[in-house]
């Protein structure tokens, strides 16, 4: 049962005392217990039916959450930044499906663009990636990660002086994320295809970051080794 009330309220039904009547219009059935917990989950459950009752199949379809009566106020979900701070924050979720397996190999596909006197929001997300298999779960989980620039995100991984003068800004807002992402073990390629075309070098590429031959021969070659693919695009 995926249901997370009517899931606790049937884990306690040997305290719950049930009576029924017959009346012109149908059946009355009232529940009790003299478990004050259990009490507050028959009066949850009976909100949820009458719903159930005014919306139907809709309502079905959705879990309900089981109360905690040590609460007077609804929890606030707490973000977290395990690996990563200040960048893409997450919120554990112990007890949910499909937890971060231990040794799973990502390759992070970025052709996402942004302004260039901003932080390239592609990069962020990958931060947050970083975090969910450090303490998004039940526990951490140890993976390796690799990211690969190209397209429009290829000139995100230029050094402070190449990119100030490609765009005339102030330094390159992306090499302090890149290089925190780079400190816990990510590797960082860019498609040196790309970076040509675009008239840049690869003497101009943050020290951090390798060029590849191509954004192509990256992907092909991480998936051979296991690697799954996730692409962040436009």
């Amino acid at each position: 049962m995926r249901d997370p009330l009517f899931a606790e309220i049937f884990k306690h039904t040997d305290k719950i005392k049930m009576q029924h009547e017959d009346t012109d219009k149908g059946v009355r059935v009232t529940e009790t217990s003299e478990d004050p917990y259990v009490a507050t989950l028959i009066q949850a459950h009976a909100k949820v039916v009458s719903v159930f009752v005014e919306r139907g199949f809709a309502e079905a379809m959705k879990n309900h959450p089981v109360p905690d009566v040590k609460r007077s106020t609804p929890a606030v979900a707490k973000l977290t930044n395990p690996v990563i701070p200040k960048h893409g924050s997450v919120v554990q979720l112990p007890n949910a499906a499909h937890q971060p397996r231990q040794g799973t190999k990502v390759l992070i596909d970025v052709t996402r663009g942004s302004e260039p006197a901003e932080l390239n929001a592609a990069i962020e997300k990958v931060a947050k990636y970083l975090n969910i298999y450090a303490g998004g779960g039940a526990s951490p989980a140890k993976g390796q990660f690799a990211v690969v620039f190209h397209g429009d995100a290829t000139l995100a991984v230029l050094n402070d002086d190449a990119y100030s003068t490609k765009f005339n800004t102030k330094g390159n807002p992306n090499l302090d994320l890149l290089h925190q992402l780079h400190e816990q073990g990510v590797e960082l390629f860019v498609c040196g295809q790309t970076l040509i075309s675009k008239d840049a070098k690869p003497e101009e590429v943050a020290v951090f970051v390798d060029t590849a031959v191509s954004a192509l021969t990256v992907v092909v070659n991480l998936q051979a080794d296991g690697y799954a693919h996730v692409p962040i695009g436009k």
